[in-house]
């Protein structure tokens, strides 16, 4: 009965704890990449891709996932910007050849 009893405990602390995700936010930006072109900047926080929220990391790689089925059309990217101010930013995948296309298909923000 103890054992149950305490894995039950521990149980209920590790999902007291919740889960660590990532948050959607620009780290460096290389230049001459997609996210350059678009006017990123570090500290940008990404709140939405195509009208689609994201919340974390793991949604912003799938919403770009989801955006690569149509890449003849530039990809809006909703933004935090370092000032709280809400903007929204373009990026032109296409016209950065294919090593940027197939980057951006599996969920890889070419940066």
């Amino acid at each position: 009965m103890a054992n149950l009893v305490l894995a039950a405990l521990f149980y209920w602390i590790v999902i007291a704890q919740g889960v660590t995700q990532l948050l959607p936010l620009v780290g460096t930006v290389v230049p001459q990449t997609p996210a350059a072109a678009a006017g990123f900047v570090a500290g940008d926080r990404v709140l939405a891709v195509n009208g689609q929220p994201v919340a974390n990391w793991q949604d912003l790689r799938m919403a770009f996932v989801e955006a690569s089925a149509n890449l003849e059309h530039p990809v809006r990217v909703e933004v935090e910007a370092a000032s709280k101010k809400r903007v929204v930013r373009s990026i032109s995948v296409a016209r950065f050849g294919e090593p940027a296309l197939v980057a951006f298909s599996r969920g890889v923000i070419p940066v």
